[in-house]
């Protein structure tokens, strides 16, 4: 905000450039003026945490075994005061970056039989012609263009070097998919490739998932792209299923927690992210937070 920008000083504390090669620094605002005004924006407001939460939970905890301990624990504690790093929802600079699937199905399918497993819930219209990656990046592209206007991902199946984009049907969804997931969850594309695609179609639920090591999460396509390919030798008795995922938005982000709901697993990525360790928050017991 413009406050805490005016109140900074010409030079930072520190800064660093991260591996990839972008630039983070820390400024120290301790004007009382701006500091009080600050907290006097933030009074009655909610927060929502979009990155961190095992951090946020590992604080509650510390805060419940000094309790425990001491039977209580004053409002100034340090035991009662976390760090953070806040970020406006309109900010520009806040990107959410898709985590795309590799899903590993204990099965030898082709192409034409995953389809035929899918065309019921979704629309398969086939892209074809030019390289692999040329494969993924027209559908990516096609994804990009079509975001926002429905439920859709990109699929990709190595073995046969075979790419489809899939379009949900919203009129052809399970009644009891309906029945279990709230509106704000049943928007998601991730919620769609995970608990319909993947668990409900596919027999592929997440703990088996889990147990058995059959889905990989990729933050770069082209990394997912090339252990696609690999499994194809790698793992016979298996079919490799590449799902390429759109960035969950913002708003749905919102949504969800306006819901009192959780977002699904691995459903987002924030872009930038602030290096871990870059501050430290040293806790001493007979310290009193302002």
């Amino acid at each position: 905000m413009a406050a805490l920008e005016a109140a900074c000083p010409a030079d930072p504390l520190c800064s660093a450039i991260d591996g990839d090669g972008g630039r983070h620094a820390v400024w120290a605002v301790t004007d009382p003026a701006t500091l009080a005004r600050v907290s006097e924006i933030f009074t009655g407001k909610a927060l929502y945490i979009a990155d961190g939460h095992h951090r946020y939970t590992t604080a509650l905890q510390l805060r419940k075994l000094m309790r425990e301990r001491h039977g209580a624990v004053a409002p100034e504690s340090p035991y009662n005061h976390v760090m953070m790093y806040l970020c406006g929802m309109e900010d520009p600079g806040l990107s959410v970056l898709p985590t795309h699937r590799l899903a590993l199905v204990p099965a030898v399918l082709s192409a034409d039989q995953l389809a035929e497993m899918l065309r019921a819930n979704f629309q398969l219209d086939e892209i074809s012609g030019g390289s692999r990656e040329v494969l993924i990046g027209e559908v990516l592209a096609r994804m990009n263009e079509e975001g926002g206007k429905g439920t859709l991902f990109g699929f990709y199946h190595p073995g046969e070097d075979r790419c489809f984009m899939l379009t949900l049907k919203k009129s052809e969804l399970p009644q009891e998919f309906v029945v279990a997931h709230p509106d704000a969850l049943r928007d998601l594309d991730v919620v769609v490739l995970s608990d319909l695609l993947l668990e409900r179609i596919l027999g592929l639920d997440h703990h088996r998932c889990e147990e058995e090591g059959l889905i990989d999460y990729f933050s770069d396509p082209d990394e997912g792209l090339d252990v696609a390919v690999k499994m194809v030798t790698e793992r016979p008795a298996m079919t490799p299923a590449y799902f390429l995922m759109n960035p969950t938005l913002v708003s749905q982000v919102k949504a969800v927690a306006d819901s009192d709901l959780v977002m699904p697993h691995k459903s987002t990525f924030f872009y930038p992210k602030i290096l871990t360790g870059l501050l430290m928050n040293k806790m001493i017991a007979d310290e009193r937070v302002g």
